[in-house]
Formats: C-alpha cells, sequence, structure tokens
C-alpha cells in the first residue's frame, strides 16, 4: 500500500491560507454625508452623497458590498411622525442592481472608495424634523470567506423653509420694498381699494407678521396731524394695525400658493388736499 503524506497536505494548506488572510488584511467602513445632499432642480428629489472605503490589501479580495434594510423589507428613512421611502442609486446615479427583493448590490471591485447615493425621491416635500435610515450592509469576496452583517446609521435633517414674493402691482398705490410696503391709497375724496398680491411656499405652517408705521392710519407727508383711516384685510378678514398682528395664512403650501393683502379706504371729502401714505411692515416666516 502507497503511503500519503497527510503533514505535506496540511503544510500547503497553512502557508496558503495564511497567505490570503494577510493580502485581505484591513478595514473597511460605510459614510454618509446628509450635510452635503443636493437637490433637484427640475423635480421633488434630495441625493445623500454616500461611499464605501476599503483599505489597501483588503481591496484586492473585495468584490462588492451587499447592503439590505435590518428585517428586510423596503428601505425607509423614519421620521418623528411620518416614513419615506428612498432608493440606493450609483455614482452615476443609475439604480443598484438587486438580488431578490431585499438586497442591493455596489460593485467594488478591487477599488479603494466607491462612491454612491441614497436618493429620496419626495425630499423636498418632507415635514421639518429629523429622519434617521438604518442599512446592514456586508463586504463580499471569494477571498473573503462568510462575513457578517454591519449596521450603518445616517441621518437626514430637513429644516423649514419659506419662500416669499411681494408683488408690486400696476400702477403707483403699492410699492413693495423688501419687506416693506408703501401705502398709498389715491384720491381720498372718495372710496379706494387696492390688493397686493403674496406668494408664498413652504413646507411648514406659514405666519404673517403686520405693522403699521402708522397704526392704520394714511399720514399727511407735509403735516402729520392730517390722518385718514384705513382698512387692511386678509382672507376677507380686517387686521387690527393699531398694534402688531400676528396670523397664519398657510399650511404647507408645498407647490405654492398666492394670497393677498388688501388696502381699503371710506370716502374723505374734507381731507385736507395733500400726499397721504403710511408704511406696513410685512414679516412671513416658517413655523
Amino acid at each position: 500500500m502507497k503511503a500519503i503524506n497527510i503533514s505535506g497536505v496540511w503544510l500547503g494548506c497553512l502557508l496558503f491560507c495564511s497567505n490570503a488572510l494577510a493580502e485581505c488584511d484591513g478595514q473597511w467602513q460605510v459614510d454618509f454625508t446628509p450635510a452635503a445632499a443636493q437637490v433637484d432642480t427640475k423635480g421633488q428629489g434630495v441625493w445623500i452623497p454616500a461611499h464605501v472605503s476599503v483599505d489597501r490589501g483588503l481591496n484586492t479580495c473585495a468584490e462588492q458590498l451587499l447592503l439590505r434594510q435590518p428585517q428586510s423589507g423596503p428601505l425607509m428613512l423614519q421620521g418623528q411622525s411620518t416614513m419615506a421611502d428612498y432608493q440606493l442609486m450609483r455614482a452615476n446615479r443609475q439604480t443598484l442592481n438587486q438580488i431578490g427583493r431585499d438586497y442591493f448590490v455596489l460593485p467594488v471591485q478591487g477599488m479603494h472608495k466607491v462612491d454612491f447615493w441614497v436618493y429620496v425621491a419626495k425630499g423636498q416635500l418632507l415635514e421639518p424634523g429629523r429622519y434617521q435610515g438604518l442599512l446592514d450592509v456586508k463586504l463580499q469576496g471569494a477571498k473573503l470567506g462568510e462575513q457578517s452583517w454591519q449596521q450603518h446609521a445616517f441621518e437626514y435633517t430637513v429644516t423649514p423653509f419659506v419662500r416669499v414674493k411681494l408683488s408690486g402691482v400696476s400702477g403707483q398705490w403699492l410699492q413693495a420694498v423688501g419687506t416693506s410696503v408703501h401705502v398709498n391709497l389715491g384720491d381720498l375724496s372718495q372710496r379706494n381699494q387696492r390688493e397686493l398680491p403674496v406668494y408664498v411656499e413652504s413646507n411648514t405652517l406659514v405666519s404673517m407678521r403686520v405693522s403699521s408705521k402708522h397704526a392704520g392710519a394714511l399720514v399727511h407727508t407735509s403735516n402729520a396731524q392730517n390722518r385718514v383711516p384705513y382698512k387692511m384685510l386678509f382672507a376677507g378678514q380686517e387686521i387690527v394695525l393699531t398694534s402688531e398682528a400676528l396670523l397664519d395664512i398657510a399650511q404647507r403650501p408645498l407647490m405654492g400658493k398666492n394670497v393677498s393683502l388688501v388696502f381699503e379706504n371710506q370716502a374723505s371729502p374734507f381731507a385736507r388736499a395733500g400726499h397721504y401714505e403710511d408704511v406696513v411692515t410685512v414679516s412671513i416666516f416658517a413655523r
């Protein structure tokens, strides 16, 4: 019977395995950068940059990164009161390949760093607040053997915003300069009504603070003793201008909303001739 050199087989395996382990030594890490998120210019999405870094040595053995939602299921961001779905995209903003329904594959193929994106399709429409994402990730490669899952978390913060435009109307009666409106209603011997269009966009409740320099009166520019009262209305309701007024004007007008401020006076046939005006300060903000 021919003898088999068992010790030589084991010695060869030990040498090969130790070399393979040394070749694949190193660490790897997945990082997210929500602070550098980019918004769609022609859509409602938000792109959060991310990348996987693989140490040199280990990267020669790494073939792909496997990603999944913990406990499987669709990829979701968890907010305080709402959830939002998202997608994982390549650096070129194409979708990652999937294995089944729950596993996403990011090719590494020996690279030291691979960029990818977290894409929140309706990220610009989310309610203000903090949203957390969790991902199970695992580096794979033929030389790496079976690897355990690592869990990585990231947060995306949606800040309240409001965009406002005070539009000047035709003619010289209402002139909007910044947040101040110079009110001149024309011939005060007759009843006048002027409208100031206001356009607002916001992802939260929008409020307006209004104050009048002359407490709701048009004042003669040469003789301040001569005053003519007027009214300011919003949505058909009078805003009392004797002191600063605060009112809510829109609830999350995401797609934009047009509102109007209306100024009107009753006829004052005995008012002294001359130029009368008031300055109204309008501050619109998100709450």
